[in-house]
């Protein structure tokens, strides 16, 4: 019996595939490394976990700011996992404020992901489905939009100053 439910653990990881969505929001960051280092880190991610990730069910947002719910590559990522219901069981992504910098809006994704079965994870951050891991992801979340609004504030201040 052992070595049945082994088998079927083996199996289910076997099945195990995932898209994994990269973000930067500058130009700058297009061109240098980030958007590398990110999709490398989800692959490993993936190996590591016996997770199947395909090269092109790497969605790549390259110069796009997650304050928006509106993103091109998410767009045609989560339209990729509806067509593929059943068949894509992860989401990968680098960092929470990869996905979205308003918390609301992470939830939103996320809500998206799990209705068509999808599990969301992070490589470098530890959310997970039980109660400190959804603690933890609403406190990164959270933590994302914060980091954006301190940003645009110093910004404006900036501005205002040099006035």
């Amino acid at each position: 019996m052992r070595y049945n439910q082994m088998r079927k653990s083996s199996k289910n990881n076997d099945d195990m595939k995932a898209v994994a969505y990269v973000r930067v929001s500058s130009r700058d960051q297009v061109d240098g490394t980030s958007l590398d280092s990110q999709t490398d880190a989800c692959k490993d991610y993936a190996k590591r976990n016996n997770i199947e990730l395909l090269d092109e069910n790497i969605f790549r947002e390259e110069g796009v700011s997650a304050k928006l719910i509106d993103r091109p590559k998410l767009a045609l990522m989560l339209d990729y996992c509806s067509k593929n219901k059943g068949k894509i069981t992860h989401c990968i992504i680098y960092k929470v404020d990869r996905l979205a910098r308003r918390s609301e809006y992470h939830h939103i994704i996320k809500a998206q992901l799990a209705k068509i079965g999808v599990k969301l994870v992070s490589v470098t951050e530890p959310i997970a489905d039980a109660p400190m891991g959804n603690l933890m992801e609403s406190m990164l979340a959270a933590f994302a939009e914060f980091d954006n609004e301190i940003r645009m504030a110093r910004t404006t201040g900036g501005m205002i100053a040099r006035l």
